[in-house]
């Protein structure tokens, strides 16, 4: 029997999880999931652009109730990323990445602590992202299994399907 999908193909967490346990995964990272961090109160935003050729991310946090998270002038610490990806070979890429803070204080410290932190974040993107190219590899008839944080990566390769299939031969 099929899992059940949800939206934009996703599945329910409950059952990614349990696929994912199946396919010897020991655990899954979740994060910014409420109750998880209790000693802060925050309000916070992500914003993503998505563009072919990169993408760009504004994610930030404020007090809770010290500003209107729709104003692009509101405060407290902002990122602002960029991730560009470029062939290298028919089965390798490039990747680059920056990423810009508004620190107040201790400018130096946030800085390294931003860098440290978004390096090791990818250092175990790459791991999960290189073990999954090589099941896609070992089993390329394999389905695919989203869950709902999978919508955005959807679209963006629908727009990318179109834009080559709209391409002259």
């Amino acid at each position: 029997m099929p899992p059940p999908f949800g939206i934009d193909g996703a599945l329910p967490s409950d059952t990614a999880f349990r696929y994912a346990q199946l396919c010897g995964y020991d655990g899954i990272e979740l994060s910014a999931i409420d109750g998880m961090s209790e000693h802060l109160v925050l309000d916070r935003w992500q914003e993503i652009e998505f563009h072919v050729s990169h993408i760009r991310i504004w994610t930030g946090a404020m007090d809770a109730g010290t500003g209107d998270l729709h104003d692009p002038a509101r405060g407290g610490f902002h990122m602002r990323g960029f991730h560009g990806i470029t062939p290298e070979t028919e089965t390798t890429t490039h990747y680059f990445w920056t990423v810009a803070t508004n620190p107040r204080h201790d400018i130096e410290r946030v800085a390294r602590t931003v860098i440290e932190q978004s390096a090791a974040t990818f250092d175990e993107d790459k791991t999960v992202i290189e073990a999954q190219y090589r099941n896609q590899l070992r089993f390329p008839d394999g389905r695919q299994i989203d869950i709902h944080v999978d919508a955005g990566p959807n679209r963006a390769r629908r727009v990318i399907e179109r834009l080559l299939q709209a391409e002259p031969a």
